[in-house]
């Protein structure tokens, strides 16, 4: 068994911190899920989560710009509701979750 710590935010927005001991990272998140948590990172615990870095960042050509539009039956998606989802997401796949089950979590 190896040990996990976690990140994760309570339903009132609390920001809570631990260390479980489980086989592997999907079971980490079950378990933290189990638990009523929403885990925005997960790490073995002798790893040290890293963020990326500006300069770590590849330089590469200039991609053409893709212009994405989200429309819902009633309208458009806010700006604001769309960067939330963004940055949510984003939070997952640093924290290790696989998009295909990340997606589902926001979803709900």
């Amino acid at each position: 068994m190896s040990n996990y710590s976690y990140v994760a935010v309570d339903s009132g927005g609390v920001e809570t911190r631990g260390t479980l001991e489980v086989p592997d990272q999907s079971q980490a998140l079950r378990r933290i899920k189990e638990m009523g948590l929403f885990p925005t990172k997960v790490f073995a615990a002798q790893e040290r989560p890293t963020l990326p870095l500006r300069s770590r960042r590849r330089r590469t050509a200039p991609k053409a710009k893709l212009r994405l539009r989200f429309t819902l039956a009633h309208g458009r998606v806010r700006p604001a509701t769309l960067a939330i989802f963004t940055r949510q997401l984003a939070t997952l796949v640093e924290a290790g979750m696989p998009l295909l089950r990340g997606l589902p979590s926001l979803q709900q």
